[in-house]
């Protein structure tokens, strides 16, 4: 689902996702 609401969401999500898997 891609939606222009929360654009820094999956970036946000993303960044901890990294922070995570590092």
């Amino acid at each position: 689902k891609k939606t222009t609401v929360g654009p820094l969401t999956w970036k946000r999500q993303l960044q901890i996702a990294l922070d995570i898997a590092t």
